[in-house]
């Protein structure tokens, strides 16, 4: 790397590392609201760091008013800014916020939780909630799982049971459900909102967050400086996210093709790195640890070395419309700006 490159590279390493670990020690704050036990709602910001704990308690602030901590059945309920509901619920004898995913002729509701299976509750209007049981355990043959060998796998069939019973009256959903398989949002909402269809004339049931992708991808293009004595590169990159597991956290992959000085003709570089950008407002900090795969032409040689470099990355997202933004980076081959296409 060029002397230039490096002391440019640290200059913004100075000014942009202070900025990026205050704001990452930061809870993670996002639009939302709450529903009060009178039915008034109240727009502000809701901390969604750990979906887990959101089943337990909420954090809520409103413009110049200090953090509120919420707990089940101080509120009846609040909203995320993806359109996600949870609602105040009693579930063996306990006061939880459930998520709602319909509300139909059969309510259905999502629970998750530290075990190794999630939970997911259905409820007819004025009954209780039923919870749609569902496990997987090694069999051992003999019992004894220190010294037998495993002979297979049981699997609960107690929650397909459960759907047949409260499905009876649309007997076209038997088959479906006898295939259902683990519970999982996607299996479950088809199964209820199809059922509401079939028993309920003229009303619509209500799904309160439309199925997300499993996968969103974001495209880059970009231009710079390259680690090669400071000649320039460009190339392309793909931001890979799963909204459901991480707001905040992306893999990136890329082509790049470095224009060299000196005694590297030219290079062909993948990078391949997680990372962690800020979610909120116009300015957003991100951080990225992984490494470069690099293909490199020696300018005397015909052939080209592959080699492998460890790749810290640094930089910001500057927001320039609603689905642009500006990317500005330091680390790995280079420096660099780009084009960052969010949807």
């Amino acid at each position: 790397m060029s002397r230039k490159l490096k002391y440019s590279t640290a200059v913004l390493f100075l000014f942009l590392v202070p900025f990026q670990f205050h704001l990452f020690a930061q809870t993670n704050y996002s639009n939302g609201s709450v529903i009060s036990l009178s039915g008034d709602t109240i727009y502000g910001d809701i901390d969604h760091r750990v979906s887990k704990s959101l089943a337990q308690s909420v954090t809520f602030k409103a413009d110049s008013i200090e953090e509120t901590t919420y707990y089940p059945f101080d509120i009846e309920g609040f909203c995320l800014n993806d359109g996600r509901l949870f609602v105040s619920r009693i579930v063996e004898e306990d006061s939880v916020f459930l998520e709602f995913l319909v509300n139909g002729e059969l309510d259905l509701y999502y629970q998750r939780r530290d075990d190794e299976y999630d939970c997911y509750y259905i409820q007819r209007d004025g009954e209780p909630l039923v919870l749609l049981p569902y496990y997987e355990e090694v069999v051992w043959e003999g019992g004894d799982e220190v010294t037998e060998p495993v002979v297979g796998l049981r699997v609960s069939k107690r929650h397909i049971g459960l759907l047949k019973y409260y499905t009876q009256d649309a007997p076209e959903l038997v088959s479906r459900i006898d295939d259902l398989g683990q519970p999982k949002h996607r299996n479950l909402k088809k199964i209820v909102i199809d059922y509401h269809e079939m028993v309920c004339d003229g009303e619509e049931c209500i799904v309160y967050q439309e199925e997300e992708p499993g996968l969103k991808l974001y495209p880059k293009l970009k231009f710079g400086i390259s680690a090669y004595e400071g000649a320039m590169f460009c190339g392309a990159e793909l931001n890979l996210k799963v909204p459901r597991l991480n707001e905040r956290m992306y893999l990136k992959t890329g082509l790049e093709y470095h224009n060299m000085k000196g005694s590297v003709d030219k290079a062909i570089v993948i990078p391949l790195a997680a990372e962690y950008v800020w979610p909120k407002g116009w300015i957003r900090p991100k951080i990225s640890l992984g490494t470069c795969f690099a293909l490199e032409k020696l300018i005397y040689s015909d052939y080209y070395i592959a080699k492998m470099y460890p790749l810290l990355g640094y930089g910001i997202n500057l927001k320039a419309g609603e689905n642009v933004f500006v990317s500005l980076d330091a680390g790995g081959l280079g420096l660099s700006v780009g084009l960052l296409y969010v949807y």
